[in-house]
């Protein structure tokens, strides 16, 4: 439930004119991690603020990538990953026992938003929307793009599932 202290209340997603010292009040998200709050520039308000639950509950569904072959798809899906700390629109980070292959030295390619990388260490980046456009990593596949905002929605914490789709 989102609204304005006093007179002034309103459902979500809307628009309201507010006065100095007015108060907004915002319930807990129901959906999702972040929520977004638009102020004229005159204002100081916050952009973002966490809130919960994690959309991770299902597996996040991928494409097997260029690079698949040289990683176990069934034990990567059955690992117990984690997303981490470092996570923004350039990509998440994902913590677990380190995928084994072969890191082979690779020249750099084109990248899609939603790209599973492994660099050498074995543990998977995925590409967000303001990530590089090239990379010299394996890419274990792609997410599919009506996941990619559950993926966005990750808190650093949440664990995170995968399934290959074809």
């Amino acid at each position: 439930m989102v609204g304005l202290q006093g007179a002034l209340r309103g459902p979500g997603n809307g628009c309201w004119a507010v006065e100095a010292g007015d108060i907004l009040e915002f319930g807990p998200a129901r959906r999702g991690l972040f929520s977004y709050l638009a102020a004229s520039p005159q204002t100081s308000a916050p952009v973002w603020w966490p809130s919960s639950p994690s959309l991770a509950r299902e597996p996040i569904r991928f494409l097997p990538g260029p690079d698949a072959a040289q990683f176990d798809l069934e034990g990567f899906c059955a690992t117990a990953w984690v997303a981490t700390l470092d996570h923004s629109r350039v990509g998440l980070r994902l913590e677990g026992l380190p995928l084994l292959f072969d890191p082979l030295e690779r020249h750099s390619e084109p990248q899609v938003v939603g790209t599973i990388q492994v660099p050498p260490n074995g543990k998977p980046v995925i590409l967000g929307p303001d990530g590089p456009t090239v990379g010299g990593y394996a890419k274990l596949g792609v997410i599919i793009d009506a996941d990619l905002d559950r993926v966005a929605q990750l808190a650093s914490g949440d664990p995170v599932g995968f399934q290959i789709i074809s």
